[in-house]
């Protein structure tokens, strides 16, 4: 009970804060989101390669600059291959359901795209984290109280470390799964195959379930007529992808969340029936369901890092003596 107590009022507070900011300034959380994202995989490569320090740095800023230049036409590339538009003859429900999908990946797609003014911010983010957020943190750490010093060096330690793996690692499996699922959308002929990438890259950074969300979440845009090939090639590219999941990427995925299976798959629908309830009494966007059951697991994972680690270590603010912190 209380490991579900800290559980709850962590999630509370980070979903609170990411909605807070996202709405008072929408330009700062994708770029806030995108600093947080690179910060990680920086620290994952750099820990796997010390020498090429000064190597990774001059990449990053070359890989800016050529986004800068040419983000605009890239993101015009993406939309002009992504029709919303369903086809075939399907039912009212799914004919609504599988058009609003597609408008909320699209509208995702151009929302959260790193432009100009956001590479800046993100640029301005990533120095501050590098240069200027240290010693802030040591200035902070110096001012707390003896036992409250050991807890947060301790516990904050284990979980930007924790949530970094978390994040490189759901990074890496994106990368890689989408390039796959829209390869074999391709070969398969999907109208929407670059959709389908795109759903393929969020659901990824949900633990253990994401490959198969997004498999299923594909089938909607499986068409009539070519319907049993359509769907025997998404099966095989479901078998194949967690294959080269499974052998190129098994260190990264053992420092995933433990979260179940089963309390993911619960966790996912229950947040979209939520944002649908709750748009009964207040009016929401209509995509508003769709990001709760996107953001649902990502938040769920973040939050059981951050209160498993809290919960843990807690006990050190009892057993630390207020001398030990300067001994």
């Amino acid at each position: 009970m209380k490991s579900l107590l800290w559980f709850i009022l962590t999630a509370m507070m980070l979903a609170g804060s990411a909605l807070a900011l996202f709405y008072l300034q929408t330009n700062l959380f994708f770029a806030l989101l995108w600093m947080l994202i690179f910060a990680a995989v920086l620290t994952a490569v750099s820990h796997r390669l010390p020498s090429s320090s000064r190597m990774i740095v001059c990449a990053a800023i070359l890989l800016g600059g050529v986004w800068y230049l040419y983000n605009d036409t890239l993101l015009q590339l993406i939309s002009a291959h992504i029709n919303s538009n369903p086809y075939g003859d399907y039912i009212l429900s799914q004919f609504e359901f599988r058009l609003s999908l597609s408008i909320f990946i699209l509208k995702i797609i151009k929302n959260s795209w790193l432009t100009d003014s956001r590479l800046l911010i993100c640029g301005i983010l990533m120095l501050i984290h590098l240069f200027i957020c240290r010693r802030l943190i040591r200035l902070l750490y110096d001012r707390l109280p003896g036992r409250l010093f050991e807890f947060c060096v301790t516990a904050l330690a284990h979980m930007k470390i924790d949530i970094g793996h978390y994040l490189a690692s759901s990074v890496a499996l994106a990368l890689l799964n989408s390039a796959l699922w829209c390869l074999a959308g391709f070969l398969l002929q999907f109208d929407n195959f670059i959709l389908m990438m795109f759903i393929m890259f969020i659901c990824a950074f949900i633990p253990r379930i994401g490959l198969f969300i997004a498999a299923l979440l594909s089938l909607l845009f499986v068409e009539s007529g070519l319907f049993l090939i359509q769907i025997g090639g998404l099966l095989i590219a479901v078998a194949l992808i967690w294959f080269v999941d499974h052998i190129l990427l098994q260190d990264q995925q053992q420092n995933r969340t433990h979260l179940p299976a089963t309390l993911l798959l619960l966790l996912l629908p229950a947040s979209y029936a939520a944002a649908m309830f709750l748009d009964l009494f207040i009016p929401l966007p209509a995509d508003h369901p769709f990001l709760a059951f996107f953001l649902a697991a990502p938040v769920a994972s973040i939050s059981a890092i951050a209160s498993r680690t809290m919960q843990k270590y807690a006990s050190l603010i009892h057993k630390i003596p207020r001398q030990t912190r300067n001994g």
